[in-house]
C-alpha cells in the first residue's frame, strides 16, 4: 500500500481538483442509490397501497 501512495498516479490524482471533486460527486450518488430505498416511505409499485382519496391535498400536509 506504501508503493501506492508514493506513485505517480496517487501524485497527479491528488493535486488535481477536478478529479477530487468527481469522485466525491460519484461517491455520493452511489451512497444515493445505495440508501435511496431505505429512505422511501412506500412502494410505488404497490397499487393496492396509494391512497387516492385525498389527492387534491398538499403532500406534506400533517394527516388526521
Amino acid at each position: 500500500m506504501t508503493g501506492f501512495f508514493q506513485s505517480e498516479f496517487f501524485h497527479n490524482y491528488s493535486r488535481s481538483a477536478s478529479a477530487i471533486i468527481g469522485s466525491a460527486l460519484m461517491l455520493t450518488f452511489a451512497v444515493a442509490v445505495i440508501a435511496g430505498p431505505f429512505l422511501v416511505a412506500q412502494n410505488p409499485y404497490d397499487i393496492a397501497a396509494l391512497n387516492l382519496s385525498r389527492h387534491w391535498m398538499c403532500p406534506f400536509r400533517r394527516r388526521s
